[in-house]
């Protein structure tokens, strides 16, 4: 009778322990959605604070757009005179390139430098 009642405590101690671990999973899974709500409404919250940011700077960004344009417009009027159409199209188009690519370059660079992992601390 011992060994039977050994055994049968055995058994509920081994279902005990699988509830116990089944209710630790669901537990998981109930805080990890918690955390990704919580995670997602500071996000919208930060969002909903800053939308007239995104909107000063985005119309920032099209005023500098705008004065680069009209910057170039100019250039290309001045060498008008100079070069000739043609060859002021051609100088102000080999200007603009010549700087986009050095401002993608440079923006490369520090996408590569902020992503090395030369400085993690693991």
């Amino acid at each position: 009778m011992t060994d039977a009642t050994t055994e049968q405590d055995a058994a509920e101690t081994r279902e005990s322990i699988a509830d116990l671990c089944g209710d630790l999973v669901e537990d998981a899974k109930f805080l990890a959605r918690a955390e990704v709500a919580r995670v997602r409404a500071i996000l919208f919250r930060r969002l909903v604070k800053g939308r007239m940011a995104l909107f000063f700077m985005v119309t920032s960004a099209l005023l500098a757009q705008s004065a680069v344009l009209v910057l170039l417009v100019g250039l290309m009027l001045y060498l008008r005179i100079h070069v000739g159409i043609i060859g002021a199209a051609l100088i102000v188009m080999a200007l603009a390139l010549i700087f986009s690519g050095l401002f993608a370059w440079l923006a490369f660079q520090r996408i590569k430098h902020a992503l090395s992992k030369e400085d993690d601390l693991i």
